[in-house]
């Protein structure tokens, strides 16, 4: 197994386990809401520099780091809808 389909499987597998958590996480709370916590974690990651670090990666970096930017969003994304469901006491 070469280092790319290592990272593939591991992202897979992380991904497979991620959206029951946004699942979750996006329960009670209305398609408006989670829209909002879209635009409120991308407009939150664009604004803390993560795209320009992104954008500023060798081809080769971001070769060997295909999911940096991806987990970053997913992972603000689970956080912003925890805290919307707080916010509203709606969810789990």
């Amino acid at each position: 197994m070469t280092h790319s389909d290592k990272s593939r499987s591991t992202a897979a597998i992380f991904r497979e386990r991620f959206w029951p958590l946004l699942k979750k996480n996006a329960a009670g709370l209305t398609g408006e809401e989670v829209i909002a916590a879209l635009q409120r974690i991308s407009d939150d990651i664009y604004d803390a520099g993560i795209d320009d670090i992104w954008s500023g990666l060798s081809y080769a970096d971001k070769l060997l780091h295909p999911d940096s930017f991806d987990l970053t969003w997913m992972a603000t994304f689970a956080v912003s809808l925890k805290r919307a469901q707080r916010k509203l006491g709606v969810g789990q």
